[in-house]
């Protein structure tokens, strides 16, 4: 199986599985924060990939694309940092 048809694999996996549901009341905030929670957690999921692809494809422009490569990576560990603290947070507030 090629690359491609594995991360395309892994996005309809992403996108098709239903998210959890929560049992008990919602507070305010957990009804504030929870919109942001999927297409967070979809923004890292993507931002991954882009990194995992400009990392294999690193051979054709060595310098540029390690660049990005840096930016990426960056931005997705923020990324996972900022949707872990909020799914910690509403996991708090449901409980």
């Amino acid at each position: 199986m090629k690359l491609c048809q594995k991360a395309a694999l892994a996005l309809c996996a992403v996108f098709l599985t239903p998210a959890a549901a929560f049992a008990g009341e919602h507070s305010a905030a957990a009804d504030f924060i929870d919109p942001f929670l999927k297409p967070l957690g979809i923004l890292t999921f993507c931002l991954v990939i882009a990194t995992l692809l400009l990392g294999f494809n690193m051979r054709k422009n060595r310098k540029l694309f390690f660049r990005w490569h840096k930016y990426l990576a960056i931005a997705a560990v923020a990324s996972a940092a900022i949707h872990g603290i909020l799914v910690f947070m509403v996991d708090d507030f449901l409980q």
